[in-house]
């Protein structure tokens, strides 16, 4: 009975040292990623190397941190006395991902852009209009002036 809860203990354990480097590539991860903002460049033209690769939680999160999205991150602090150590660190860890800058863009193919900036158009062009109806022509106008050609104006015409 010893062995087995010590072999649990060595399960835990190894649980637990897990979960602490999934959080420490994640600490590394955004630390690059605020050194990539605090540069003021693209992502891809920037020559710090963001460790995504390190861990299955950082693969995880790779489009919410450095990716196209917005994200938000949510700091839990307690203001009693025994706990200055952990949320000191939790601020810091929280100024740092505050210094991490993405831009989110819609993801749509350049046909659909076409369609929508169409749309958009049409609607305007619609609105311009604004109930005046759509301007028409008197034909009536233009049969009589046809009539009044000669045929040796309409042959000319044709041939031109």
């Amino acid at each position: 009975k010893q062995w087995y809860q010590r072999r649990e203990r060595g399960d835990r354990l190894k649980e637990g040292a897990a979960i602490n480097q999934s959080l420490s590539t994640l600490g590394n991860v955004i630390a690059a990623l605020a050194d990539v903002a605090a540069e003021g460049k693209p992502p891809g033209k920037s020559k710090v190397i963001v460790p995504f690769r390190d861990s299955s939680l950082t693969k995880l999160l790779k489009n919410a941190l450095g990716g196209n999205s917005k994200t938000v991150m949510m700091a839990a602090v307690s203001p009693a006395d025994i706990n200055y150590d952990e949320s000191l660190s939790t601020l810091k860890f929280a100024d740092r991902v505050k210094r991490i800058k993405t831009v989110a863009q819609v993801n749509e193919s350049p046909t659909e852009k076409l369609i929508r900036e169409l749309r958009e158009e049409n609607a305007k062009l619609m609105k311009m209009l604004g109930g005046q109806g759509i301007p028409t022509v008197d034909l009536s106008e233009a049969s009589t002036n046809i009539a009044e050609i000669s045929e040796e104006e309409k042959e000319k015409m044709r041939k031109e």
